[in-house]
């Protein structure tokens, strides 16, 4: 899915000063989003499943996509993931400049290295590997891996996630014909009861610049289920070029009844 000076000091003293604190990452209020990786894993044996649906439209509605992401915690810092897409084009095929999320299943990790409840901040790295048909169609297949940074910081009643994210990807398995793809990804929020108004911004380099931006919404009742609606746009030379509104439907399971039963808790 590129570390500034400022950033990378910041973190390092963050990093030097008490990284080794035990405390479990705080709780996120957006659990999904539809553009930006969140820096906060799972808790140990919490197991959250996403659906997402999500339409392209260029000139006409090119394709229809979706999408399940299962979540698993290990421990209160290390997460696994897994997501499989479903897609549907309206030309029979895949459509071209298609981000490649969209190609294949996916598996990941991502590590709470960072966990700095008094500062509100959270830094964990991640890695995505990306196997499109990699079985059952192995000449035709593409291998991608994708190194990342995600960052929490909580300011105040909003919070600042951002995404730094470097694909590597060999075409056909080739590792003499690599394509690297950074992206840079931010996304704020601000609470307000059960509704979150959100907002994200992405820029990915490959052959050329490619700028996201997307408002979204989202419900959540209930700490264990949330109801998320995005409108990412890519924005073209003439104004907006490409729209993919999504829907994220998320819900939440403790494999471990015991981990928040009231007589085990502490304050």
């Amino acid at each position: 899915m590129m570390r500034s000076p400022a950033l990378s000091v910041s973190v390092l003293a963050v990093f030097l000063g008490g990284m080794a604190l035990a405390e479990a990452p705080p709780r996120r209020e957006v659990e999904e989003f539809p553009l930006t990786d969140t820096a906060y894993p799972q808790e140990a044996l919490e197991l959250q499943v996403t659906l997402g649906v999500r339409g392209e439209r260029r000139s006409t509605w090119d394709a229809l996509e979706l999408s399940l992401l299962t979540e698993l915690g290990l421990t209160d810092r290390l997460q696994v993931e897994l997501r499989a897409p479903l897609r549907w084009t309206s030309r029979g095929g895949e459509v071209p400049g298609q981000d490649p999320s969209g190609s294949g299943i996916e598996a990941g990790l991502l590590y709470a290295l960072i966990s700095r409840p008094d500062l509100g901040l959270v830094v964990s790295p991640g890695f995505e590997v990306e196997l499109p048909r990699i079985f059952s169609q192995p000449k035709a297949s593409d291998l991608a891996a994708t190194p990342f940074v995600a960052v929490a910081q909580i300011l105040g009643p909003a919070r600042l996630h951002l995404n730094l994210a470097l694909e590597v990807r060999a075409p056909r398995g080739s590792l003499r014909e690599l394509e690297l793809e950074p992206t840079v990804g931010v996304a704020a929020t601000v609470p307000l009861g059960t509704l979150v108004p959100l907002l994200e911004f992405q820029v990915s380099w490959e052959d050329e610049a490619r700028a996201w931006v997307g408002p979204g919404l989202v419900w959540r009742p209930a700490s264990w289920f949330e109801l998320g609606l995005g409108l990412p746009a890519r924005l073209g030379p003439g104004g907006v070029a490409e729209v993919r509104p999504t829907l994220l439907l998320t819900g939440e399971l403790e494999l471990d009844e015991e981990r928040n039963a009231p007589d085990s808790l502490e304050d």
